[in-house]
């Protein structure tokens, strides 16, 4: 039998759509009926091509499918007949947890105490799944890999046998095994049906599989969108060579469409400099802005101006970089300024306002019933439309309540008195408060009598929730609870439908209690998506992710988000895989396993990926592209930072025209720099919508000024070197970029504002140092970087402010603890209680004073009073609760300032000068004396662990708080031991200690001079290279300078001489 015929194209997507229908019509031999296979990539490319054949017409026996859908075509019925079914994505990743859990002792690699991994490992089987690596063939490999890899991968086939396990024992079967059984199917049974693969620039091995296997013994073409001699193409390279390994034959494509940008896309990323032909001003447009709100606010008035100068009313393509923080900002700015819209890429159903509500719901006896969040839940959830509460408003009459959208918010009156109501008792007390108040002749007594007994109802429906149970005893109760206490919400049948389908968990997950019964409700929520509407016309933007529009062509499409880490986007690593493990069973499988074709992906790099959606973007606009970036600052840690994207240059590059324009990359004639203030002229000459026109005029007759539309850029004159400086910048040897002081003026400059003598240097900035070197020295050359910073809220006080409160509350108190020479606990509680009150009202009345007036309005300055006494307050019982008998000796005693002798140390590498405050030193009737530190921090996961002593050198308060008091004659008995203890003050969570021995205090104080003399030596070498990580991050000011890249260079020079050794002695200082 002659094998049948394979063929292979390779052309940009227009050119194979405009070409499939006759293709497709030339292998049904003129019958129209003929069962033909198209399988493509993604389900939305389905639904397109489905509609570009029915157009053609005569295709009634033509099957289009994506590659699941032929995989469940080929083996589902099996699977169903066997009775298994495909799981829920979160149950997979409960169900890989419980794999996790058998394994547990066993694991000769892997953490038994590790929890939280169902997601990760759940991606994690995929993947090697996906890359044909079975249990069997990594047991095998484990014998060939070197290190400390070989026990993870022994480790990882033993969760995947426990998994697949898990999975038989419930009755499930996930995606990879779905593949594998198709695989194995069509290899035993070749289909005969003539088979097109349109659209595929990359493939797993099991995907691989399982085309070699339906293409075998049938008729099929691979329709490839990529050019060969492109250099953006190159990451479909793999996927060709390995058709052409299959028996495809290349065929030219013919003569393809010339587009607008086609040009520049063949010319992208070039190694040779090879530029486009002239570009069309119409076919690119580039846009910079100071911000992401004004990114979408410039795309949207590009876009409209594009609509004006085509005539047409097709689709507007845009596409978002990342959805989160860019589909809600485009949807609300398209709703302001009526553009009709909708978003391809349906939202997880946890974003639903019926979702949140009924989360909250939970939550509410989880946390004792707070008034804001149970107010809240009864005015978004509509409580007075339903029909519990109409029953009780006509039973009171006050029907007209019934609907209100205010009553909810009109309880805030009747509640204010108990601002921090919490508890059920609290709430009963609260109403019984009102109905004393309030007269059955009073005007407000029906609505108010209402309200009352309706709440009351609510709150016997949510005592309903059990405290304990197996999900079925929660899910019945929950429902009730939210279809009586809630009306007209979107969403709700399909947050019942889900919320219903846990019940069947029982036999999974067993009892559970009911804030776990919360975290599973919202692990389900968060992984089901919203039901999209059927699809209608009309639209002027069509909004999506750059994946989910791949194969298809527009008008004219918007990219917006081109910044660093953004796009191309920066990936992160399997904490289970990395990518250096999947490196080696990679290279292991490829020489014990050739025939295998192994190829796991790598999860930190996806430059390649990004550069082929780059030169798919360009292709798929007809008429006009427009890119937009931003330079701005937001978020915090690793991501805060964010530059225009290196693709911008290799565009401009590309391109070879004049750089006047933004950035300094591309001509003004195509580009612009949206002002970081009012614009006048933009505004006027192309609004966004009538009232931006008639700013504008305004703009004219106020004494406003206008910003220069170049000048922004300015203040980011590093992204024009960054280029020529990268190859230095990525190498392993620490260089100037990164905080390596080699001018010797400068050093000396450090050097004497570090470790003088002559000036002390506090003990947290010494911390900073062990935190992040780079951010020390930036800020003992600049002691605050100027920031673009929003006003805070008008009733907000400054966090600033609010610890310098706290720790004078806490001086005053135990100044008179001190007096009354006894410990708390041998003093009577409401003596406490009204000493802590009245050291919170001399604190506050203090800070009036100092700033002439309170900081904030009379009613919010009174509610701190309370909130501060509500948090303090945890303090007074945690001393009660020790009972060690712990007293006073001595409160905010500084040392190293105008008029105190710092703490001088000295050391092989120098003397150093400190100086600091010791909030407390405290003794017990034993003799033992305590350092104790008081911090201020927003919530629990701020705090650190109890187990990290030093903390990496982050944590030396206690330690050099006991030299310095060691070191005065008169402080502490010459025997004294001395212990220590940070005591962490949350904003809603308590108070935490963090209690340290004296082995903890004294016993570690070698430990700390070999810190010490690090510092000492890097300061005098000029060694200040970062650190990054979350922590270091999360508030540091400086985080430009490093760019959003910083954690990868860090991680490059692990091993310079000085970084090596820094690494060393935080690993060792725990």
């Amino acid at each position: 039998m002659a094998s049948a015929s394979k063929i292979l194209v390779t052309a940009p997507f227009h050119h194979l759509e405009s070409s499939l229908a006759s293709r497709v019509r030339g292998l049904g031999d003129g019958d129209p009926l003929a069962h033909r296979r198209v399988v493509v990539i993604s389900n939305r490319l389905r639904d397109h091509v489905q509609g570009v054949l029915a157009r053609a017409g005569g295709f009634a026996g033509v099957e289009v499918l994506s590659m699941i859908d032929l995989a469940r075509e080929i083996a589902e019925p099996q699977r169903a007949l066997a009775g298994y079914k495909q799981p829920h994505p979160a149950l997979a990743e409960i169900l890989a947890e419980e794999a996790f859990e058998r394994a547990r002792g066993e694991f000769a690699f892997f953490n038994p105490d590790t929890r939280g991994y169902g997601e990760s490992l759940c991606a994690t089987l995929t993947d090697l799944a996906e890359a044909n690596l079975s249990p069997e063939i990594l047991q095998e490999l484990s014998a060939k890999i070197p290190g400390p890899d070989a026990a993870r991968c022994r480790d990882l086939a033993l969760l995947a046998r426990n998994f697949q396990s898990c999975m038989r024992e419930h009755g499930f079967y996930n995606r990879s095994s779905l593949f594998l059984a198709a695989c194995e199917r069509a290899e035993d049974e070749p289909p005969r049906v003539p088979t097109f693969l349109y659209g595929f620039a990359e493939m797993n091995m099991l995907q691989r599989r399982l085309a070699a296997a339906v293409c075998r013994e049938a008729p099929a073409q691979a329709l490839v969108p990529a050019q060969t001699d492109a250099p953006a193409c190159a990451h479909a390279l793999p996927l060709i060579r390995w058709f052409e390994r299959q028996g495809f034959r290349r065929e030219e494509a013919g003569p393809i469409e010339r587009r607008p940008l086609s040009d520049l896309a063949g010319a992208l990323f070039s190694r040779d400099g090879a530029q486009a032909e002239p570009l069309k001003e119409a076919a690119l447009r580039v846009v910079a802005t100071p911000a992401r709100g004004r990114e979408v606010q410039e795309a949207c008035r590009e876009m409209l101006q594009t609509r004006e100068d085509s005539g047409s009313d097709d689709e507007i393509c845009v596409l978002m970089t990342a959805r989160d923080g860019y589909q809600e900002l485009f949807e609300e700015t398209f709703h302001a300024l009526e553009i009709p819209c909708r978003a391809e890429d349906r939202k997880p159903l946890s974003e639903s306002s019926t979702a949140r509500l009924f989360l909250l719901m939970l939550r509410l006896a989880v946390e004792d019933y707070p008034r804001a969040e149970l107010m809240r839940f009864l005015d978004e959830g509509g409580f007075t439309g339903s029909g519990m509460f109409g029953e009780l408003a006509r039973q009171y009459g006050a029907e007209e309540c019934v609907g209100d959208p205010t009553l909810a918010s009109q309880w805030e009156f009747f509640s204010r008195r108990l601002p921090y109501l919490r508890g059920l008792d609290a709430w009963v007390t609260a109403f019984q408060g009102v109905l004393e108040d309030v007269r059955e002749d009073d005007e407000e007594y029906p609505a108010a009598s209402s309200f009352i007994m309706g709440m009351i109802d609510a709150f016997h429906f949510l005592l309903m929730i059990p405290d304990r149970g197996p999900p079925s005893s929660f899910v019945q109760s929950s429902l009730e609870a939210f279809s009586k206490m809630t009306s007209g919400l979107a969403h709700q049948a399909e947050v019942r439908e889900l919320v219903f389908s846990l019940a069947d968990l029982d036999a999974i997950t067993g009892e559970m209690t009911r804030e776990q019964f919360h975290g599973l409700c919202e692990r389900f929520l968060e992984k089901t998506s919203l039901r999209g509407g059927g699809p209608d016309g009309g639209h002027l933007a069509n909004l999506s992710s750059i994946q989910g529009a791949r194969g298809l062509s527009f008008g004219a499409v918007v990219l917006a988000g081109l910044g660093e880490g953004l796009f191309p986007p920066q990936g992160s690593e399997n904490p289970l895989l990395p990518d250096s493990a999947r490196d080696a069973l990679n290279r292991a499988a490829k020489e014990h396993f050739p025939e295998l074709e192994t190829a796991l992906p790598l999860k930190k790099s996806r430059e390649s990926e990004a550069r082929f959606q780059l030169w798919t973007i360009l292709q798929s606009a007809r008429e006009r592209l427009i890119l937009t970036a931003t330079s701005a600052e937001e978020g915090f840690g690793e991501s805060a930072a964010s530059f225009p994207s290196m693709f911008l240059r290799y565009l401009a590059d590309a391109l070879g025209e004049a750089k006047d324009g933004a950035w300094g990359l591309f001509a003004r004639s195509r580009s612009r720099t949206a002002a970081a203030s009012l614009d006048a002229e933009t505004m006027s000459r192309n609004p966004a919508h009538l009232r931006e026109y008639d700013l504008a005029l305004m703009a004219e007759h106020i004494d406003r000024p206008e910003a220069g539309s170049l000048s922004y850029m300015n203040d980011f004159p590093g992204f024009l070197r960054r280029r020529s400086a990268l190859s230095e910048r990525w190498g392993g040897a620490l260089t100037e970029h990164d905080g390596m002081l080699v001018a010797p003026d400068l050093r000396e400059v450090i050097e004497a504002r570090a470790h003088s003598p002559e000036r002390s240097l506090g003990v947290t900035s010494l911390e900073k140092f062990f935190g992040c070197p780079y951010r020390f020295v930036n800020d003992r050359l600049h002691p605050r970087m100027e920031k673009r910073e929003e006003p805070a809220p008008p009733f907000a006080l400054d966090g600033l402010l609010r610890g310098q409160l706290t720790h004078k509350v806490f001086e005053l108190f135990h100044v008179w603890l001190k007096d009354e020479n006894r410990p708390l606990h041998a003093l009577g509680e409401s003596a406490a209680q009204d000493a802590l009150r009245e050291a919170i009202r001399e604190a506050m009345t203090e800070e009036a004073n100092k700033a002439g007036s309170p900081p904030l309005p009379a009613l919010p300055w009174g509610v701190l009073e309370d909130a501060l006494y509500r948090r303090l307050r945890g303090y007074l019982e945690l001393r009660r609760a020790d009972g060690s008998g712990w007293f006073p000796v001595s409160v905010e005693e500084r040392f190293g300032g105008r008029d105190s002798e710092p703490l001088r140390i000295s050391l092989e590498a120098g003397e150093l000068a400190l100086s600091g405050r010791v909030d407390l030193l405290e003794r017990n009737g034993a003799g033992e004396y305590r350092v104790v530190d008081f911090k201020t921090v927003g919530s629990r996961s701020s705090v650190p662990a109890q187990k990290k002593v030093l903390d990496g050198g982050v944590s030396l308060q206690l330690h050099l708080y006991a030299r310095h008091l060691r070191a005065r004659a008169d402080a502490l008995p010459e025997d004294a031991r001395v212990s220590g203890a940070y005591v962490y003050i949350t904003e809603e969570e308590g108070v935490v200690e963090r209690a340290r021995s004296c082995e903890d205090i004294e016993g570690r104080m070698a430990d700390v001079d070999v810190l010490l003399n690090y510092f000492l030596a890097s300061a005098g070498e000029g060694r200040f290279f970062p650190t990054p990580s979350n922590d270091a991050c999360r508030y540091c000011d400086y985080k430009l300078l490093c760019g959003p890249d910083r954690a990868e260079r860090a991680k490059r020079k692990e091993g310079a001489p000085g970084m090596s050794e820094l690494l060393a002695l935080k690993e060792k200082a725990v």
